[in-house]
């Protein structure tokens, strides 16, 4: 009886010993098929090279899949604007942002075949007429012309240079002007403070356009710190030019991540964001956000056709932190004209538990009248 036991021991543990090295060389083979697979740092080298007499300034570079360096690596530098950060002509994030394409003459899709196929499809509204620069080996490159901007006003560049009034308003109702800061034309001071420097406010003190993490990517934005004391900050923007047919576009944001997926269970607290949108005075948006979902919503409000030529409005975008602060908020503002929603999703994100995906436009429609003494055609 021992003696079979012994046997049928070493039987099975023989059995054992060869199907862990079965399971090995399984693994092993598996990895060297998926290392043939990816693309080197030489095969990348010899894409460049093969590309480079096709680019030209007023191309964007978009490197797929986002998650391979080595693409965005080797075509640094390889147009006007993909030099250094924030690397405006040079595109790798997931999903891509199609206002950061706006202005570009041409999109350049960059790196492993499927995937430059693959994105080809989510871009169909930019249309088919894609032509191919190189193709080498496992990597492609694909180009298509891009459409005319559609941005017919950025509140970007009002912010750094034009007429704006930045107000935040205290939990007691009272409203207090920030200031343009003398070192730098996008930021704002608000507070007793407002004479000193930049370096030696408090974040709650700033209202700055930032390069910031919301929605799950980083997006350049107006970003500010609402407080206990302060919760509530006003943009008014007195002079934007608006024609029938245009869209009002604004998108907003929690730039704190606090996502429990990736760490302990946590109770969301409570609290919402609170978001308005007001043109000449009349409320067009209000909605709202939890303070732990981290998401870039984007409103979209239509102004109705029957407003003839254009003439200036007040547009002013109103952002109510949760009670208690602890939230970072961005938004951005555009005035946009048509073709506008063709080129790709403009927001993204997840609510709190939930996992990432597009977020949908919320529309709205607006009537205005234009003052005889606003009309600027």
């Amino acid at each position: 009886m021992k003696l079979s036991e012994t046997i049928l021991n070493r039987i099975l543990g023989g059995g054992l010993v060869l199907g862990l090295v079965a399971v090995s060389v399984l693994l092993v083979q598996g990895q060297r098929q998926r290392a043939e697979r990816v693309p080197t740092h030489q095969q990348w080298n010899e894409l460049r090279t093969q590309t480079s007499s096709h680019l030209t300034t007023g191309d964007l570079i978009r490197i797929v899949p986002a998650w391979d360096n080595l693409g965005r690596t080797v075509f640094r530098g390889a147009v006007a604007g993909s030099e250094d950060w924030p690397f405006r002509a040079l595109d790798w994030r997931e999903p891509g942002d199609p206002i950061a394409w706006m202005g570009f003459e041409r999109l350049v899709l960059v790196g492993w075949k499927d995937y430059v196929l693959k994105e080809q499809k989510r871009r169909k509204g930019l249309g088919t007429k894609w032509q191919t620069l190189v193709q080498s080996g496992r990597l492609l490159a694909e180009a298509i012309e891009l459409p005319p901007s559609p941005i017919r006003w950025n509140g970007r560049d009002t912010l750094t240079s034009g007429s704006i009034e930045v107000n935040r308003i205290s939990e007691a109702g009272k409203s207090e002007r920030c200031k343009r800061s003398r070192e730098r034309k996008d930021s704002f001071v608000c507070g007793a403070s407002r004479s000193g420097r930049l370096s030696r406010q408090p974040l709650t003190d700033i209202v700055q356009l930032r390069m910031v993490d919301v929605g799950d990517v980083p997006r350049e934005c107006v970003f500010f710190e609402p407080s206990k004391s302060h919760p509530v900050y006003q943009f008014t923007f007195p002079s934007v030019p608006l024609h029938g047919g245009d869209t009002i576009l604004l998108r907003a944001g929690n730039a704190l991540r606090d996502d429990t997926r990736y760490g302990p269970a946590r109770k969301p607290k409570p609290g919402r964001i609170q978001v308005e949108l007001s043109v000449d005075g009349k409320s067009v948006v209000v909605d709202d956000f939890h303070r732990y979902d981290n998401v870039w919503i984007p409103w979209a409000v239509n102004v109705e056709s029957s407003l003839e030529g254009n003439s200036s409005h007040s547009i002013a975008v109103r952002l109510t932190g949760p009670t208690g602060g602890g939230r970072q908020l961005c938004f951005d503002l555009y005035v946009m004209g048509a073709g506008w929603a063709d080129w790709g999703p403009l927001g993204y994100g997840h609510r709190h538990g939930e996992e990432p995906s597009a977020i949908s436009v919320r529309r709205q429609t607006v009537s205005l009248s234009a003052p005889e003494s606003s009309r600027t055609d």
